[in-house]
């Protein structure tokens, strides 16, 4: 009975770090000076392949599509104190891979890439960028470019103005999860 009870204590363990690391590194940015507004890219996520191989077979392995979606919250905020939220946006971007189904199946999943670029002046935007780029089974393995499919969600909010002071660029809250 006890080894049952350290052995579903182990298993409850384990979902946990696993569940964990299905999230992506958070950091919020922020710039003083003239602008002082913060930009945070939150809660990413990358949902399963939306189909698995039905069977698989050495001598005509079927080839399966499926889609993943990345999702984030893209959060500006006030960086002269407050910290308040001035602006958000959901985001959501759906990739295009490929399974080859032999005994041993290769998945050629979806590439994802979260990137923001931050407002030089009060009158520039911070920039946020959710992007998928394809990725498919060729004979010699996976192969993923631009050529082959992307897409992207991009959006944008203006900075903020200092209201005093200066400083340079400073990094704040830093939360990390691991990405798979």
């Amino acid at each position: 009975m006890r080894y049952i009870f350290r052995l579903a204590m182990f298993v409850l363990l384990l979902l946990s770090v696993l569940a964990v690391s299905a999230h992506a590194q958070t950091t919020t940015y922020c710039q003083n000076g003239t602008q002082c507004s913060c930009a945070n890219i939150n809660n990413a996520s990358i949902t399963p392949p939306s189909a698995t191989c039905p069977y698989t077979s050495t001598i005509s392995p079927p080839l399966v599509n499926f889609t993943q979606q990345q999702t984030a919250t893209f959060l500006c905020s006030d960086g002269n104190g407050s910290g308040a939220v001035y602006a958000s946006h959901n985001s959501a971007v759906t990739g295009y891979g490929q399974a080859h189904c032999t005994p041993v199946s290769l998945y050629c999943y979806p590439n994802f890439v979260l990137s923001l670029t931050l407002a030089t002046s009060p009158t520039d935007y911070n920039r946020f960028y959710n992007q998928a780029y394809d990725d498919i089974y060729t004979s010699s393995g996976c192969v993923s470019n631009s050529t082959i499919g992307f897409r992207q969600d991009f959006w944008q909010c203006l900075g903020v103005a200092c209201s005093g002071g200066g400083g340079g660029w400073r990094r704040r809250s830093t939360v990390l999860y691991a990405l798979y």
